[in-house]
C-alpha cells in the first residue's frame, strides 16, 4: 500500500482495495489483538518510518507498507505536529506536506499548533543553510588539498607536513556523508545521492522553502474563506518564527501581508506592524503610506479604483510620517523633496535638501515660477522663499566657477569648464 494525501481519486482507490477482500487485512495480522489498535501503535515510539512507504514496529517485530488519505490521516494520531513531522520525513512527500499546512490553516487550527509546525519548517531550513555552508567549506578545503598536492614537488618535505596537518583538520570536521570506498556501493551511492538532494537535509527531512509558504498563504487569501484577524495572526506568527531563527523574510511575503491588511482597512494594525519592525522597508509600501496620509494625489500608482488597495478612497494621517521616514531610510531623498514640494512645503523641502548629500535637486527657473504662482502662500513667505532660492543660485554660480568638481544644488546650473590655453 502507499500513502496518497489529498488525492481526488483516493476514495475510489480505497473502495477498490476494500473490494479485493482480506488481502490487505492480512498485513496487520501480526499485531496482537490484545494490544492497542493499529492506529495508536503506528504512532508509538517503537515505530520507525523508512523510505518507500514502509514502517517498522520494533515492539511487535512487524514491518508493513500502507495507504493513507488526508481525510483519515488527521484523525489517526493525537498530535497534529507529529503527523506533520512524519510527512516531512517521508520520501517525495513535499507536496503532501504543503497541502497539509494549507489544510490546517483552512481548518482554523489553533495558533499554538501552527507555531510548532512553523518552527519545525524554519528549523529544517536553517539546518539546510548550515549544511550548504559546510559543503562550501569542505569544497574549499578540497581545493586547498589539491593545490598542496600539485605543489609538493616544488616545496618538498614541508608540503607533506602541511598536507598531513590539513588532512587531520578536514577529517576532524563534521562529515555526515559515507565515502564511496566504505560499505556497500549501493548504500554509498544512496547516501551520496541523498546528500546532493537540494530538497532534503541530511536527516532526510524535506525542506519547505519560504517562497512555497508564500504561495500557500497567497492561495488561502484568495479563497477569502477565513476571518481576517485569524489569517493575519497566522502570517505574522510565521514571520515571527522566521525571526526566531534569524532568517530574513521573503519580500513577497511582506508584500502579501501589508496588502492583505490594507485590503481590510486595518490601518492601526498596519501601524503596529511598522512600529514593531515586522514589515521591512520597501519603496512600494512607502509610496502607499505617503499617499494614504495625504489627501492630495501625489501621482503614485495608487489611484486605480479597480485596485482593491487604492489609497485615494482612504485617509489616515499618521501614515504620511511613516512613509516619509521609510523613504528617507531607503535613501530616496529626491522623492522626499518632490513630495514636500508638491504639498507646498517649500521651506521644509529646501531645509531637507540642504541637509542631504544629493545634488541637482530641481531646476531653478521651474522652482522659482512654482513658488511665485502658488496662491496659497502669502506675500511675506513668498518673498522669503524667493530670497532663499536666489541665495542658493548665487552660491551655485560662484562655486561652479571656482571648483570644477562642485555639484550644484539646481539642475540648470553647470560647473564652469576652464578654457583651454
Amino acid at each position: 500500500m502507499k500513502i496518497i494525501l489529498d488525492d481526488p481519486e483516493i476514495y475510489e482507490k480505497e473502495s477498490i482495495e476494500e473490494s479485493k477482500g482480506n488481502a490487505e487485512i492480512n498485513v496487520f495480522s501480526r499485531f496482537s489483538e490484545s494490544e492497542n489498535n493499529l492506529t495508536s501503535n503506528i504512532y508509538s515510539d517503537d515505530v520507525i518510518y523508512a523510505p518507500d512507504n514502509i514502517i517498522f514496529n520494533m515492539h511487535h517485530g512487524a514491518s508493513l507498507s500502507y495507504l493513507l488519505s488526508l481525510k483519515n490521516f488527521t484523525s489517526m494520531a493525537k498530535s497534529t505536529v507529529r503527523i506533520f513531522k512524519s510527512l516531512i520525513l517521508r520520501t517525495e512527500s513535499k507536496i503532501q506536506a504543503q497541502r497539509f499546512i494549507k489544510y490546517l490553516v483552512l481548518r482554523r487550527t489553533s495558533l499554538e499548533i501552527l507555531t510548532k509546525i512553523f518552527l519545525k519548517i524554519n528549523g529544517v531550513y536553517k539546518d539546510a543553510t548550515h549544511e550548504r555552508q559546510n559543503k562550501i567549506t569542505q569544497e574549499n578545503n578540497s581545493e586547498a588539498v589539491n593545490f598542496i598536492k600539485s605543489s609538493s614537488s616544488l616545496v618538498g618535505g614541508q608540503a607533506n607536513h602541511v598536507m598531513r596537518a590539513l588532512s587531520l583538520a578536514v577529517s576532524s570536521s563534521v562529515r555526515k556523508t559515507l565515502p564511496v570506498q566504505y560499505g556497500s556501493s549501493r548504500l554509498s551511492q544512496t547516501i551520496s545521492k541523498q546528500c546532493q538532494d537540494t530538497s532534503t537535509i541530511l536527516s532526510g527531512e524535506v525542506i519547505i522553502f519560504q517562497h512555497e509558504m508564500v504561495q500557500i498563504f497567497a492561495d488561502i487569501i484568495n479563497t477569502d474563506s477565513l476571518a481576517y484577524n485569524y489569517l493575519r495572526s497566522v502570517i505574522v506568527e510565521y514571520i515571527r518564527c522566521l525571526q526566531e531563527y534569524n532568517l530574513a523574510t521573503h519580500p513577497k511575503l511582506q508584500s502579501i501581508l501589508w496588502k492583505f491588511i490594507w485590503k481590510n482597512r486595518d490601518f492601526i494594525g498596519l501601524q503596529n506592524l511598522l512600529q514593531y519592525k515586522v514589515l521591512d522597508d520597501t519603496l512600494e509600501l512607502a509610496q502607499y503610506l505617503v499617499q494614504l496620509g495625504c489627501e492630495k494625489d501625489l501621482g503614485y500608482n495608487t489611484k486605480n479604483y479597480r485596485n482593491s488597495i487604492t489609497t485615494l478612497s482612504n485617509f489616515y494621517l499618521p501614515a504620511f510620517d511613516y512613509g516619509i521616514n521609510m523613504m528617507y531610510r531607503l535613501k530616496q531623498h529626491k522623492d522626499v523633496f518632490k513630495i514636500l514640494v508638491k504639498l507646498g512645503k517649500y521651506a521644509k523641502a529646501l531645509d531637507f535638501a540642504q541637509s542631504s548629500p544629493n545634488h541637482h535637486w530641481v531646476k531653478y527657473s521651474e522652482f522659482k515660477d512654482l513658488i511665485q504662482s502658488d496662491t496659497n502662500i502669502n506675500d511675506r513667505n513668498k518673498k522669503f522663499l524667493i530670497q532663499n532660492i536666489n541665495m542658493l543660485k548665487q552660491k551655485d554660480d560662484s562655486l561652479s566657477h571656482q571648483h570644477t568638481s562642485y555639484q550644484p544644488f539646481f539642475e540648470d546650473v553647470f560647473p564652469q569648464v576652464p578654457a583651454r590655453s
